[in-house]
């Protein structure tokens, strides 16, 4: 399509006193080209010098601006909409996102009866809740376990464990009863956050915050869950795993992981059995599990995801993660173990393999009511639309295909994403190239890197993914952590991601590898590098309005999802 007008405007002139304004173009830097990235702003460069004695005419120049910008979105937009529906017969604009546009496709071509499972509210819990009387339901499930269970209500009262009162206990089967309703604990699906309970005075998101801390509590009290579909459900692998190298590196890029995933890996079909009984070997089971694992010693790359401190870890302690130890792991094997759900091959294939032991099952028993976040049902309806199950599946097949080619690598990663891996090379451990789905590309060919650097960074607003696609050879390589890295090439080319900040041409004069090298090489949590954006949107969601403010993001190092050496390598926790 010919662009019939886009070009540049001097937004920042764009106010009441100009509005009839005719006369020489605005000054340059009305169009802030300090905002743009490089390329970007060398082209305006020319442009605006190429403008030297014309007249800009205000109201003309943003008419054509705003009517040409949306008319090219229209003309795009319908030739979109034409093909799309011309190869699928399905209506694109009918779904908010390209990934649900492509479901529905898939639902309305492919997909076979009884294959995908509509996965129930309430999952698989076969306990009655009796909406706000919590009462009423422990003695239902007294009355049915025959079990006394210490309430309120009774002669014994609440149990209190440490400082903690819960609503039900049951001495003889050491079992915590907690009846999580959705008023007065806060649940986010049903309230939103800052609403103030007009019981306690507190919001919910305060409730919910609370809850959560006291079933971590409880749990680490040695009071089980039983199992939730949703804890099976982790995201990418991503990390750094040296902050600093020098040498010569590589960076591979996986095509298309997930649809690889989604083509070629096994996933379950239906509903799932809920074993409650006479539980055999791992062996025998496709599914989820929920079971305490103890991690070997000495494993640099650990298998098994451990969700904590908001972020998913890979360690071998529990215990040391939850403290981010930073010193040698002196726990005990019960203290290094960890409780979770995972998808069971992610058990019975490589875990075992690398020295995993499991010492706990805890089956799915619907009188093991111990802590669960209950929803009422009026708040969630029945979602049509989405598998918890195959979700699961399809990030965990993701995470040990990278971990199948990271082995392989063992200390040579430096850095890695849910789809990539940086690692020295020697010249002979270069995994296998190809352009078809799962195989690894190599986009730079004949660069490599020659210096690294990576530590993840901490700043004050919400972070937004950059997205990257390469595998070329580094010379210096820093890695601060988790999408945050920058690297120079053979060919002396530089290049900084960082997560949660634009590295337009203004920001690139003070965040680039030059800093962030000395940043990570000093290891100064301290130390803090300033981004400004003097014209950030923002939304105010109460007043429902948008308005540009200054926003200050601060750049410094806050890796903790590895023990970190003197020489910036890194072990995982309890090595």
């Amino acid at each position: 399509m010919t662009e019939l007008k886009k070009g540049y405007f001097p937004h920042l002139s764009n106010k009441e006193e100009n509005q009839t304004y005719v006369g020489p173009f605005p000054d340059i830097h009305y169009y802030s080209p300090d905002t743009m990235s490089g390329a970007t702003r060398t082209d305006f460069l020319a442009w605006y010098n190429s403008q030297e004695g014309q007249q800009f005419d205000f109201q003309h120049e943003m008419l054509t601006y705003c009517r040409s910008d949306v008319d090219i979105l229209r003309r795009c937009c319908l030739e979109f909409r034409n093909e799309f529906i011309k190869i699928t017969d399905v209506d694109p604009f009918c779904y908010v996102i390209i990934a649900s546009t492509c479901m529905a496709t898939y639902r309305s071509k492919r997909l076979e009866k009884e294959t995908i499972a509509m996965v129930p509210v309430r999952e698989y819990k076969n306990y009655t809740n009796f909406s706000p009387d919590a009462m009423r339901w422990l003695d239902f499930i007294a009355t049915k376990e025959n079990i006394f269970i210490e309430h309120t209500l009774n002669r014994k009262g609440e149990r209190k464990i440490d400082d903690i009162t819960v609503e039900g206990f049951c001495e003889e089967t050491n079992t915590v009863h907690q009846f999580h309703g959705c008023f007065y604990y806060g649940y986010p699906d049903c309230f939103e956050g800052d609403t103030l309970n007009s019981l306690t005075g507190a919001t919910m998101k305060t409730l919910f915050e609370r809850t959560a801390n006291t079933t971590a509590r409880l749990r680490n009290r040695g009071y089980t869950d039983r199992l939730n579909l949703r804890d099976a459900f982790h995201g990418g692998r991503t990390n750094a795993v040296k902050l600093y190298f020098e040498g010569k590196a590589k960076y591979a890029d996986f095509t298309s992981l997930y649809p690889w995933v989604n083509k070629y890996c096994l996933y379950p079909v239906g509903h799932p059995e809920i074993i409650t009984e006479n539980f055999v070997n791992i062996e025998s089971y496709f599914g989820l599990i929920q079971c305490r694992v103890l991690p070997p010693r000495g494993l640099y790359l650990p298998v098994l995801p451990l969700p904590g401190n908001g972020k998913l870890m890979f360690s071998l302690c529990r215990c040391c993660t939850e403290n981010l130890n930073q010193s040698p792991c002196e726990h005990s094997d019960e203290e290094r173990s960890m409780i979770g759900t995972w998808i069971t091959e992610e058990n019975k294939s490589i875990a075992v393999q690398k020295g995993y032991r499991f010492k706990d099952v805890y089956l799915p028993k619907p009188e093991v009511a111990a802590i669960v976040w209950d929803s009422k049902k009026d708040f969630i309806p029945q979602d049509t639309r989405t598998n918890i199950f195959l979700a699961a599946f399809t990030t965990t097949w993701a995470r040990l295909k990278l971990y199948s080619e990271m082995n392989k690598l063992g200390e040579a990663v430096l850095y890695h994403d849910t789809d990539s891996i940086i690692y020295a090379s020697n010249g002979k451990n270069a995994p296998p190239l190809g352009n078809f789905l799962g195989e690894f590309t190599d986009e730079l060919d004949v660069e490599f890197i020659t210096t690294f650097i990576s530590g993840k960074h901490d700043s004050c607003h919400p972070k937004k993914p950059l997205y990257k696609k390469h595998l070329f050879y580094t010379c210096f390589f820093f890695a601060g952590g988790l999408k945050n890295y920058a690297y120079r090439t053979s060919q002396s080319k530089t290049c900084c991601k960082v997560r949660g900040f634009t590295l337009n041409f203004q920001n690139n004069q003070t965040l680039n590898f030059e800093s962030i090298k000395h940043l990570i090489c000093s290891l100064d949590r301290n130390a803090i590098i300033p981004l400004n954006d003097a014209a950030k949107i923002t939304r105010d969601a109460k007043r429902r309005k948008v308005f540009n403010v200054l926003q200050t993001k601060l750049y410094r190092i806050v890796y903790d999802k590895r023990v970190i050496k003197e020489d910036f390598s890194t072990m995982p926790y309890g090595y």
